[in-house]
């Protein structure tokens, strides 16, 4: 259920011109209500989210660490670095966000 929730969020925050701080906010919003349902879910969601969603929900990581606060979450997120290596520098700030967030 949260990959296909995701995946739509994903495709629709895509089209948002990187301008519209409203239109980012709207989706991030979005995102992190299917995100902060369950930490279990989540995490899975992270182990198994393909490399596009994973750059795109990345996105939402420090909010996501905030509201969690989890070890296992933040051990979730930098195992993506491994899996997807292309955009391992990409996704290291928000990771190091999510950090000082939990």
């Amino acid at each position: 259920m949260i990959h296909k929730q995701m995946k739509e969020l994903i495709e629709k925050r895509k089209l948002v011109e990187p301008q519209d701080g409203e239109g980012t906010d709207y989706y991030w919003k979005l995102e992190l209500e299917v995100l902060e349902v369950s930490l279990e879910a989540t995490i899975e969601y992270i182990n198994t989210a393909s490399e596009d969603e994973i750059y795109w929900c990345a996105e939402v990581w420090e909010d996501l660490s905030a509201f969690w606060k989890s070890q296992q979450l933040i051990e979730a997120m930098e195992n993506c670095q491994k899996r997807y290596p292309n955009i391992a520098k990409n996704i290291q700030v928000d990771i190091d966000f999510a950090k000082e967030s939990t």
